[in-house]
């Protein structure tokens, strides 16, 4: 871009690279560092503004704060790396109009994020009709770079939603949203307890930043009858709401976070004589909890009255591509997950109901399960029967 803006106007050209975090922006600075290194004049790390041979300036920006860092004018080009994950208003207040001066370009390289901002303008370019912009589609195995046994393993291994996102290049409607149809599982109202009835009580634990929540299930009817949400309450406290709303609900199961803090607090309980079910967090555990709930949504296992915050937390929910291939779920920067995970941890001690309920064949999957649903549901089976074989297995028995 820098050569062609000194053919086409005889000037030195102007840029920026912009990336969505700051963090990102270093990774950028320091690789454009490496790969220039032959052609580079000056650097000015506080500015993050390399000079070229040429006169040519490039800037790093980040859009963390939206437009508010991307104020300028005279652009002759901008590099929005991973584009998809950048604000729209990043682009539309500030990285455009920068651009208008000089009649700049614009480069927008990502991964897809479903059909956001992104999405509409890599339509804009396969439309052989608009000149103003243009499309590519390259997956990852196209690099040569890239090799092949790691592209066929993470076939083999990852959710297909995931890979054709991820590798695929292809963009998928709310893709990284985690849990879908959520407010199709809306009805009913809250309700007390009934005589007879079984409870279980799932409690997402916090004292200042983030929300302590309790929800409650009613396991006979699978449907969410009890909903608090609290902040900056002392433990004790909170200990004696969480020990008098299970006697309220028929002595009800509680399923809460033991992860840190929970740990003693879980001891307290069931000196108290609750039936407590502690459930400590890891990667692993999470992704298990996570992915249990998005069948029982998908499948139509609850429901839940209509409760905003939880609906919103739900909706925002996402997962992220971890460099190791993993995934990590969690809530958007700046949000809450307390709501989901007080959800999810009420759903743990029914997961054996759950999963009864889909057992007229053992070897048939349960209908209508999408990608991740049915990696969950095979998964699920191959566990089985691997615990079943050592259970059984003739060789245990030699010593």
């Amino acid at each position: 871009m820098c050569l062609d803006t000194a053919m086409t106007h005889g000037r030195p050209a102007r840029g920026w690279i912009v990336a969505p975090t700051y963090t990102l922006v270093m990774e950028m600075w320091r690789y454009y560092k490496t790969i220039l290194k032959d052609v580079i004049v000056n650097t000015n790390k506080s500015d993050k503004r390399i000079t070229l041979l040429g006169d040519h300036e490039v800037e790093f920006k980040s859009a963390d704060n939206k437009d508010e860092n991307l104020r300028g004018a005279g652009l002759d080009f901008a590099v929005l790396d991973e584009a998809a994950r950048i604000h729209k208003s990043a682009w539309e207040e500030g990285i455009r109009p920068a651009l208008s001066e000089r009649q700049g370009r614009a480069l927008f390289i990502s991964t897809p994020k479903g059909r956001n901002w992104y999405y509409d303008l890599w339509v804009q370019g396969r439309d052989p009709h608009n000149h103003q912009f243009e499309s590519w589609t390259l997956p990852t195995i196209t690099s040569p770079l890239f090799p092949k046994v790691e592209w066929d393993l993470l076939q083999e291994t990852m959710p297909q939603a995931t890979f054709r996102q991820e590798f695929m290049a292809q963009f998928l409607e709310d893709s990284s949203i985690v849990f879908r149809g959520v407010k199709a599982r809306v009805a009913g109202d809250f309700e007390d307890a009934i005589p007879g009835h079984q409870y279980v009580m799932g409690v997402d634990l916090a004292k200042t930043v983030d929300f302590t929540v309790i929800w409650i299930l009613d396991m006979t009817t699978r449907h969410f009858v009890f909903f608090h949400r609290f902040q900056e309450v002392d433990w004790p406290l909170q200990k004696k709401m969480i020990y008098w709303k299970a006697k309220e609900y028929n002595n009800a199961t509680i399923s809460i976070d033991q992860t840190g803090v929970g740990d003693p607090i879980v001891s307290d309980l069931v000196r108290d004589g609750l039936n407590v079910m502690g459930y400590k967090f890891n990667n692993n555990s999470k992704k298990e909890l996570v992915e249990l709930g998005i069948i029982a949504i998908q499948q139509g296992w609850v429901t839940y009255p209509e409760v905003e915050e939880f609906l919103n937390e739900m909706m925002a929910f996402e997962y992220e591509l971890l460099p190791s291939g993993r995934f990590r779920y969690r809530a958007p920067e700046g949000l809450h997950d307390d709501c989901v995970i007080a959800f999810l941890l009420a759903l743990w001690p029914m997961r054996e109901q759950f999963w009864k309920k889909k057992k007229e064949d053992k070897n048939k999957p349960p209908d209508d399960l999408d990608d991740r649903a049915y990696d969950y549901w095979d998964r699920y089976q191959k566990q089985k029967k691997l615990l079943a074989q050592q259970k059984h297995d003739p060789l245990a028995d030699i010593s």
